[in-house]
């Protein structure tokens, strides 16, 4: 006679195959393949340390400076996504 400890497997199995199954997407989350030379959009508004209290502008560093910035309007979910609130 079988006991419950051999139906175990087959009934997860069974009951696994039977469940509804649900999946999201998040626009933005995707992974994108770039290749050599593809333009890439960079939306940067300012970097924080670890170290300091002060966040930096982005395009304030004497770095990866464009040759033209691009300010582009942000919707209220971004905006709250990028202060953390």
């Amino acid at each position: 006679m079988a006991t419950a400890m051999d139906w175990l497997p087959w009934s997860l199995l069974l009951f696994s195959l039977i469940c509804e199954t649900s999946a999201f997407y998040v626009p933005g989350v995707a992974p994108i393949n770039f290749h050599q030379n593809d333009p890439v959009e960079i939306k940067a508004v300012k970097l924080t340390s670890s170290r300091t209290q002060l966040p930096y502008e982005y395009y304030s560093l004497p770095f990866c400076q464009p040759s033209k910035i691009t300010y582009k309007a942000e919707n209220l979910g971004r905006r709250k996504e990028r202060t953390g609130s």
